[in-house]
């Protein structure tokens, strides 16, 4: 059974894309949850780029935060992320999204990607494919 619109939830798309829907309240439950299947969906897979609409995003208290900075349970390394488009994101949104990946770059030793911010989707996606033609180029 699909999820509600109404609430929070992840879907991955081949070969490398881990899309986030953020609505309303996501508690630090609901960030593992989401969380939990990028960590499944990027074993073996060299590296991920995300998608995180946060249009009706409302809040994420610091338990949360601290599941999204801290990374795997286990320490074990994480598959990098090359880009992360974010759909739709107030300048609250935009102040938390940007102030937990620098902390989880500064805190995990994470690597460095660009981030950027849309009004649709459709742009996120652009960007995200922008992103994949760049790194298929011959260095």
């Amino acid at each position: 059974m699909p999820p509600s619109p109404a609430e929070s939830h992840v879907h991955t798309e081949e070969p490398d894309l881990v899309f986030f829907h953020f609505r309303g309240h996501v508690g630090a439950d609901v960030a593992r949850r989401l969380y939990d299947t990028q960590l499944r969906f990027s074993e073996g897979k060299p590296h991920l780029f995300l998608i995180l609409d946060v249009q009706t995003f409302e809040e994420m208290p610091v338990e949360a935060r601290r599941v999204v900075i801290d990374g795997p349970r286990d320490r074990a390394p994480a598959v990098p992320v090359l880009g992360c488009a974010f759909i739709g994101a107030s300048f609250h949104a935009r102040v938390l999204g940007t102030m937990i990946f620098r902390a989880a770059r500064i805190l995990r030793g994470a690597n460095a990607f660009p981030l950027r911010f849309c009004e649709t989707e459709a742009e996120a996606r652009a960007f995200i494919d922008g992103l994949r033609r760049d790194l298929a180029r011959p260095r």
